[in-house]
């Protein structure tokens, strides 16, 4: 019996029955010819790519549907699952990563979903493959893979360098590119997460979402897809600040904020279109007029970009420097008090505070904080900073034990709990008071328990476990080794 015109090629020449049904394109229906497909070795997925009737449109396209399609959307169709598999994968996303990093649109992703597995729709596959990845758990991992070596990662990273590769730059591809960065940070793989970060900058100032975010200031009407845009560019501008802050590098990649920038939205105005201009809060907002969890992030990180240019590139003028200081520390002092009864209350603030704390640390810890030989003071304010944290433990500590609440827990919080636990432990070797010793103990505690979603929670318990006793015990001395070994932990995490 004749094969079907759309029968698969090994059908077709064998004469047989073809008990596979593909489609035809438009060209060959013209020209009166059968189509060739030719067998994948090893190839069992009912889910393959499937062909679009009118091809793709560009060259570029053309050359990743022939590389990306035939290599790599083959490896990442076998990660990501069935479309099924994929929809739990983003529905837990949508119910918990979200929440923190509110920068892709539901309403907009439920629209692309079907065009998941389908060559035009690369961007869209990578960017569900780095929702999968990132919402991977240490204890999800393959015996014996580490997260640095992790075949999905790596190939999150090849489908992404890819798409750049070809030049297709998307808001799917950036948004893709972000969520690597979170996963890097989170599971301390550095340098990678500083690389990333920056070409996550370049690429979406190449697409005009810096642009975007400037003009949306004046626009009296926001539309979800420029609010959308412009939390990308927020979550770029946030995650800069705090691996610069956390590597010591004064060169940011994203352009800061000005006092009366526009902060992005609560979580559930995404969907909708924001008509009223003088409602939405900005940068210089007061603190305790309260805004959404990820606009709170945004107004701290803008205030730990103005920290790390004044530690790690400090003007000459001593007087200016030390004015700029207190602005800082009385600025962030201001937002201290509103973001622990926020998160005691609500749950919903502990990235800012996480990203406060740390820049209220670097204040004081910082070799250059001590020009005015104000030492002694700043380990008082150390001690005061990191009893305050640690009066939250119970809290974290609640919330990292449940396995449900710690997937909703910010990744820039374990950095803080880190640095409060080494301050702790240092007050400890040079006063002998236990009660800073329970303190460090009930922070590590937590940090053990966030290890199980984020790897680099087990490079900062390693740092702290690898601590000797300082020999110097004065207060100059304590502060400058806690700064060594912010800067030891640094760099142990990017091995």
């Amino acid at each position: 019996m004749a094969s079907p015109r759309n029968a698969c090629k090994p059908c077709r020449s064998s004469k047989r029955k073809c008990d596979r049904i593909l489609p035809v394109c438009s060209t060959c229906r013209r020209m009166g010819r059968l189509c060739a497909y030719d067998e994948i070795p090893g190839q069992n997925s009912a889910y393959n790519i499937v062909p679009e009737e009118h091809g793709l449109s560009s060259p570029r396209a053309s050359m990743l549907s022939a590389t990306f399609g035939t290599v790599l959307q083959r490896e990442v169709r076998s990660f990501l699952g069935t479309p099924d598999e994929m929809r739990r994968i983003s529905n837990a996303y949508f119910g918990s990563i979200h929440y923190r990093l509110p920068i892709i649109s539901e309403p907009r992703f439920n629209k692309n979903f079907p065009t998941l597995f389908t060559p035009s729709g690369i961007d869209f596959t990578t960017l569900c493959l780095c929702m999968k990845l990132v919402h991977t758990s240490p204890s999800q991992q393959v015996v014996g893979e580490t997260e640095a070596v992790s075949p999905h990662y790596l190939l999150a990273k090849s489908s992404i360098g890819l798409l750049e590769a070809t030049g297709l730059v998307t808001l799917d591809a950036i948004q893709s590119r972000l969520l690597l960065v979170l996963h890097e940070v989170g599971h301390g793989i550095y340098p990678a997460a500083s690389v990333s970060i920056g070409s996550c900058a370049r690429l979406a100032r190449h697409a005009g979402l810096s642009k975007d975010f400037w003009h949306a200031q004046k626009a009296a009407i926001t539309t979800a897809d420029a609010e959308e845009r412009r939390r990308t560019w927020w979550a770029i501008h946030n995650l800069d600040r705090f691996i610069a802050l956390c590597g010591g590098d004064a060169i940011l990649a994203s352009e800061d904020a000005t006092p009366d920038t526009c902060l992005p939205s609560d979580s559930e105005q995404l969907s909708c279109i924001v008509t009223s201009e003088t409602a939405r809060p900005t940068v210089s907002t007061p603190a305790p007029f309260r805004v959404g969890p990820f606009a709170r992030e945004c107004q701290v990180a803008h205030l730990m970009g103005r920290v790390v240019q004044h530690i790690f590139h400090p003007v000459a003028d001593l007087e200016f420097r030390s004015r700029e200081r207190f602005q800082l520390e009385s600025t962030l002092k201001a937002f201290l008090p509103i973001l622990i009864e926020e998160e005691l209350e609500f749950s919903s603030y502990c990235g800012a505070l996480g990203m406060c704390i740390s820049s209220l640390y670097a204040l004081y810890i910082a070799p250059t904080a001590h020009f005015n030989h104000n030492s002694e003071g700043d380990t008082h304010n150390l001690e005061t900073i990191s009893t305050q944290m640690t009066g939250l433990s119970q809290h974290l500590l609640k919330s990292a034990g449940n396995e449900n609440t710690l997937t909703m827990m910010s990744l820039l919080i374990p950095y803080a709990l880190y640095q409060t636990a080494a301050i702790q432990l240092n007050l400890y070797q040079r006063s002998r008071n236990f009660a800073f010793k329970a303190n460090a103990d009930l922070i590590i505690e937590i940090l053990t328990c966030m290890s199980k979603r984020w790897c680099a929670a087990v490079k900062y318990l390693t740092a702290l476990e690898s601590d000797s006793p300082p020999g110097d015990v004065t207060t100059s001395g304590i502060l400058s080794r806690l700064f060594d070994l912010g800067q030891r932990c640094w760099q142990s995490v990017k091995v």
